[in-house]
């Protein structure tokens, strides 16, 4: 329940932070381009993992989340808890992020109905973008975003138990958005882009969400679960598999103090062990003291008379025989 809450927090948290940017660009343009929306999402990331990573991990994305089973990073009872939280987590935000701009997007709709949806969605740059190249850029970012996860949190690494991790964590999604969020959008998250569709079908846009692009919603849906399993599996097979092997590190700051207090602890036990073995040793050589003197009490004492004194003590009276 604990990985569960948290995950959606953190989730919240991410996509929040993207969505209020990426916002900024279709309300206020002139302040904004694809460069908010990759900074939002990559500041989310980076403050979601560094509130939340400690608990659940990093798992915010349901397409690494599966890339780490199958690689036995994550145990396979976890990925359903993670699945759920992180579709639950992003729906929430939806609707926070809505919430919030509310008034922009009644007012922009009101001069051109539903294309606030953009602020909240996906959707291919071109209206003549191939799917073959929306498919082959969705599984492109996912494979590099997989790399830079299975990189930073590998346990051989030098960065696994770093406190730089979120930060890089999030660099690498900033980096991502920036060199392919152009062709088609900025969301490589499965549960960020499904949910947010769900809500806006449920809000006001309709089926426009499902159909705009050419029904291009399969792609940021499917893709990168693909596009995950294929970078962990570059890392795997390359750097993972040809990294000199560390050696294991040694105990933590945490950890020397906790032996520390153990050691501490043991000793003053077996230091008043020792004082109550004392005590229990003196206690009963007093009793056994005392029981020798009430035994000399108990037996008579017989005066033993001094040497010769008995024929010194005798007289013979002669003069009558």
């Amino acid at each position: 329940m604990t990985i569960f809450v948290y995950i959606s927090i953190a989730t919240r948290v991410q996509v929040i932070s993207g969505f209020y940017l990426y916002a900024l660009k279709d309300f206020a343009w002139q302040f904004g381009d694809m460069s908010t929306a990759a900074i939002g999402n990559g500041l989310g990331l980076a403050l979601a993992l560094t509130v939340c990573a400690r608990v659940s991990g990093y798992h915010l994305n349901p397409a690494v989340t599966l890339a780490s089973a199958v690689f036995g990073r994550t145990p396979w009872r976890l990925v359903p808890v993670y699945f759920a939280a992180q579709v639950v987590g992003s729906f929430v935000a939806s609707t926070v992020a809505f919430s919030v701009h509310v008034d922009n997007v009644a007012r922009f709709d009101k001069r051109e109905p539903f294309v606030t949806d953009a602020a909240f969605i996906s959707y291919p740059a071109s209206k003549n973008a191939s799917t073959l190249l929306l498919v082959w850029d969705k599984m492109w970012s996912t494979s590099l975003y997989s790399i830079f996860v299975f990189g930073f949190t590998d346990p051989q690494g030098r960065v696994a138990d770093s406190g730089f991790l979120p930060i890089l964590v999030g660099t690498g999604l900033t980096l991502v958005i920036l060199t392919s969020g152009i062709n088609s959008g900025a969301i490589i998250n499965p549960a960020r882009d499904i949910c947010s569709r769900i809500f806006c079908y449920i809000a006001q846009y309709g089926t426009v969400v499902w159909t705009q692009g050419g029904y291009f919603f399969w792609i940021p849906l499917v893709i990168p679960f693909l596009g995950a399993l294929f970078g962990a599996l570059l890392y795997q097979g390359s750097v993972a598999a040809f990294r000199p092997k560390m050696p294991p590190p040694g105990p933590s700051d945490k950890e020397r103090t906790v032996r520390r207090i153990l050691k501490d602890v043991n000793d003053m036990r077996d230091y008043l062990m020792s004082k109550r073995e004392e005590k229990i040793a003196e206690e009963e050589y007093q009793q056994l003291q005392k029981n020798i003197e009430r035994v000399n009490v108990n037996i008579p004492r017989v005066k033993r008379p001094p040497p010769q004194a008995g024929l010194r003590g005798i007289e013979i009276n002669t003069s009558q025989q």
